[in-house]
């Protein structure tokens, strides 16, 4: 299968379009909040959402003989190149082809991709700071912090309920408060903003690695300073391009125990 066609000017997609990082990490939890991790796959996969609108017949025809070249689902060697990056070794999701004529000879179009093969990115240095945006914030409002904690309970069939708790409790090796996560929504990031949070989390391995975090009360979160360990709270992380410099992703971080 050949690259993805061309559909205007330069361009084989039209915004908006989604591109999802996708890394797989074997996580195990223990019962104080720690966390052992360890990187399953040696790179990353991508997924690609990409809606075609107001085609022309033509263009729609491209698309159609494109999945068709294909034969649906069955070729594993389509490509992509969006900027310096080319992205190999593609499949469409489906064996089936649509598309929707919405006026006269104007139609419209969806195509999924994912990889069936790791990409080779050059991941960059794990455990960084989490970057600020080019402006210096942290990260756009609305910032949502959350503190989780971890309760022993047993209730008897008189009705009470005994209660203990691990976090906070002083029981040596839990933490001594709750645990921090942060949800973060970004949105109409520009080009250059887009690629620095991508970068950092495929220099992490996805959710592999821990990296320093200052949250919006200016407080860090690090391993170093013995307050938790900050790292990503997913393997994936999805960007919605909704043209030039007009990014969304929502960012999850947690803390963990080490």
């Amino acid at each position: 299968m050949s690259a993805l066609p061309v559909i205007r000017g330069t361009s084989a997609l039209l915004h908006p379009y989604k591109m999802t990082v996708l890394f797989r990490t074997v996580v195990g939890r223990f019962q104080n909040g720690a966390e052992q991790r360890s990187i399953a796959d040696p790179g990353g996969l991508i997924q690609f959402d990409i809606p075609y609108s107001k085609l022309s017949q033509a263009q729609k025809n491209t698309l159609k003989s494109y999945v068709a070249t294909a034969r649906g689902g069955f070729d594993t060697t389509g490509s992509l190149v969006l900027g310096a990056i080319t992205y190999t070794n593609l499949i469409l999701d489906s064996d089936e082809f649509s598309s929707i004529e919405s006026k006269p000879a104007q139609y419209g179009a969806s195509l999924k991709l994912s990889q069936v093969v790791t990409q080779n990115f050059s991941p960059g240095t794990p455990g960084l700071a989490f970057p600020t945006l080019a402006n210096g914030s942290i990260g756009m409002l609305p910032f949502k912090q959350r503190q989780i904690w971890q309760t022993m309970g047993a209730k008897v069939a008189a009705g009470p309920n005994y209660t203990t708790p691990e976090f906070g409790g002083g029981f040596t090796g839990y933490p001594s408060t709750g645990l921090m996560g942060w949800e973060i929504e970004e949105r109409m990031l520009s080009d250059a903003d887009a690629a620095t949070l991508l970068a950092h989390f495929i220099a992490n391995w996805g959710r592999a690695y821990s990296f320093p975090f200052t949250g919006e009360d200016a407080t860090t979160y690090s391993h170093a300073n013995g307050n938790g360990s900050p790292h990503y709270s997913s393997d994936s992380l999805v960007f919605t391009h909704n043209g030039p410099d007009d990014t969304d992703v929502k960012i999850a971080i947690e803390l963990t125990n080490n």
